[in-house]
């Protein structure tokens, strides 16, 4: 059995917008020394590994908004006429988070900066939804047996294994609150990626099944979540693929199973031979820019490779047994000894 799957991104970012998802937003409110709403400051928003950004500017009352940001890692900064500016840095933003930064302003000068460091709050108070962040470094560090990262899923709260015999358990398929796997809603990068009815090749419940290499990080939702997400009565899913950076990074992979390291079929005599057993899986990612600042790439190229034997253990009937002549056979069970007859009805 040979299988590939080829994945290739181009992303382009201009310094005022960047679309794609699934989006986290940067939200806040700017006050003065006196706690008082600070309308029209600038807010300035930039995604650190791509040099990409945001602005906006605050409302009457004080507060700002910036939408549809990618993952990764963030600088704030807000500034406002008779203010010392003020830089928050050090935020990261996972996926479908809205993470809430909030400035105090100094009186000063503009071109005065007071430089913060400090991470997004671990509470995410701006949403109710419950569920569970599996970042990069997890889906890569933890054995993944056929290396999919739904695997993953089933780590939530919530979250179980499928019913035995479910056709879709060897895609990843998991069951959310006692709801039936077929109800969870997934989604790649902001696109619908069910499949509606289980794909028979890869029994997995998504369209597209990307490479763990290229998975950035995904949530899985289990309560709650937002009416934009409602096609369905399970837990939703919203994964994203890695993207290119200023800088250029990578990585290759394989992993081999083989019937050298497996155990022997128990009902075989020694003298038999082993079943056959040669699995590779191999590929690798790369990303970097085009134009800095503006235009990256990635990709990521995975193939698996499986040869396979069988090894089937079986007793045929013996030449008298044929002619129908059972003088001298025993049962495979024989009640006066109350064990079974391992030579069979040979």
């Amino acid at each position: 059995m040979n299988r590939s799957k080829l994945h290739l991104v181009f992303l382009a970012m201009a310094s005022t917008a960047a679309a794609q998802n699934p989006a986290g937003q940067i939200t806040g409110l700017v006050t003065d020394p006196s706690g008082a709403a600070v309308p029209g400051a600038a807010v300035e928003v930039v995604h650190i590994e791509t040099g990409s950004r945001w602005q906006a500017a605050t409302s009457t009352a004080g507060y700002y908004t910036v939408t549809l940001l990618p993952p990764g890692g963030y600088s704030v900064t807000a500034r406002h006429q008779g203010f010392k500016s003020v830089s928050r840095s050090g935020i990261t933003l996972v996926v479908a988070q809205t993470a809430r930064i909030d400035f105090a302003l100094e009186v000063g000068g503009v071109t005065e900066t007071i430089a913060v460091r400090a991470e997004a709050p671990l509470l995410e108070s701006q949403s109710a939804a419950l569920g569970q962040i599996v970042e990069s470094r997890v889906i890569n560090d933890l054995p993944l047996n056929g290396r999919n990262y739904l695997a993953l899923a089933r780590l939530s709260a919530g979250v179980a294994e499928p019913r035995r015999g479910d056709v879709g358990s060897l895609g990843g398929s998991f069951v959310a609150n006692g709801v039936r796997a077929q109800l969870n809603n997934y989604n790649l990068d902001g696109a619908d990626n069910n499949t509606r009815i289980v794909d028979i090749q890869n029994r997995s419940h998504e369209v597209i099944q990307p490479s763990v290499d290229a998975v950035q990080e995904f949530k899985v939702e289990t309560s709650n979540y937002s009416a934009e997400y409602g096609y369905s009565a399970g837990a939703v899913v919203n994964a994203t693929i890695k993207s290119g950076t200023n800088g250029f990074h990578g990585s290759v992979f394989e992993f081999v199973r083989n019937n050298h390291f497996d155990a022997r079929n128990f009902f075989q005599r020694p003298s038999d031979r082993q079943a056959i057993l040669q699995r590779n899986q191999f590929g690798g990612t790369a990303g970097g820019r085009i134009a800095r600042d503006k235009l990256f790439f990635f990709s990521s190229w995975e193939r698996t490779v499986e040869n396979r034997g069988l090894t089937i253990t079986t007793t045929v009937p013996t030449e008298a047994l044929r002619r129908g002549d059972f003088t001298g056979e025993r049962p495979i069970f024989d009640p006066a000894t109350t064990r079974a007859n391992p030579a069979g009805a040979a």
